[in-house]
C-alpha cells in the first residue's frame, strides 16, 4: 500500500489499521527490500519513479488525501515555519506527482476524513480489500479523532526514541504524526495578493483548485 499526500497523511494511513513503515529519505526499492511485514505502507509527499510505476501497473495501491491547497500552504508556513516561496515550491512538486497518479489512486478530501471519518475509514478499507468489524470501525474512529491526535502530537518530544527529528519538525515513527500536527489556532492567512501570487507561480494550481475545491 502507498500514500502520497499534502497533509494529514498520518490520519489516512492509520485508518488502514495495519503495520506502518516510514522513511523520509530512502527509495521505494530500498524500503521494499528491507520490508519484513506482509503489509507495508509507504508514505511520501514526493513519490519516486519506482513508486509511481508500481501504482500504475497495479502492483501497489495508493491512498491520496487532498485538502484546500491554499490552506495546505498556510499550514506549512505556520506549522513548519516555511516561507511562502518554499511552500509554493513544495506544493508544486507534490502537485506534479499527484497529476501523474491521480487516476491510479483512491483520492480522499481532508474534509471527509475530518467531518465524516467513518465513511473515510470505509472507503479506504474497501479500496484496500479489508473487512473491518464494527468494533474496528469504532476503535479507529475513537483513536483518530481530531482532539486525540492533537493531544498526542502535543506530547511528542524531539529527544524521544520514538520520534524522528528532521530539523524543521519531528514526528512519531509509527503513525507519522508531527509535532503540532493539528493546527488549532490559525494565525497565518494568505492575503489576496499572496493568493494571486500562488495562482501565478504554481503550475496547475488553478486547475487543481477548480477541479476539487471550487
Amino acid at each position: 500500500s502507498g500514500s502520497t499526500v499534502p497533509e494529514r497523511s498520518g490520519v489516512a494511513l492509520s485508518f488502514c489499521g495495519r503495520r506502518v513503515s516510514f522513511d523520509a529519505i530512502a527509495s521505494t526499492a530500498s524500503l521494499l527490500d528491507a520490508a519484513q511485514e506482509k503489509n507495508l505502507i509507504l508514505k511520501s509527499h514526493d513519490l519516486d519513479e519506482m513508486g509511481i510505476t508500481l501504482l500504475k501497473i497495479g502492483a501497489m495501491k495508493g491512498v491520496c488525501t487532498i485538502r484546500d491547497p491554499f490552506e495546505a500552504i498556510e499550514s506549512w508556513m505556520e506549522v513548519f515555519g516555511f516561507s511562502l516561496e518554499q511552500s509554493m515550491i513544495d506544493f508544486g512538486k507534490w502537485l506534479k506527482t499527484f497529476q501523474s497518479i491521480q487516476q491510479d489512486v483512491l483520492v480522499l478530501r481532508f474534509d471527509l476524513i475530518q467531518d465524516r471519518p467513518i465513511i473515510a475509514i470505509w472507503k479506504i478499507a474497501r479500496y484496500l480489500g479489508f473487512t473491518l468489524s464494527p468494533m474496528e470501525f469504532f476503535r479507529l474512529w475513537k483513536s483518530y479523532q481530531k482532539k486525540s491526535i492533537s493531544k498526542f502530537s502535543n506530547s511528542l518530544s524531539a529527544n524521544s526514541d520514538e520520534t524522528v527529528d528532521i530539523g524543521f519538525s519531528y514526528y512519531d515513527k509509527e503513525n507519522f504524526f508531527h509535532r503540532r500536527h493539528v493546527r488549532l489556532n490559525k494565525t497565518i492567512k494568505l492575503s489576496s495578493s499572496e493568493r494571486e501570487q500562488v495562482l501565478r507561480q504554481v503550475p496547475g494550481f488553478s486547475e487543481f483548485y477548480n477541479t476539487f475545491f471550487s
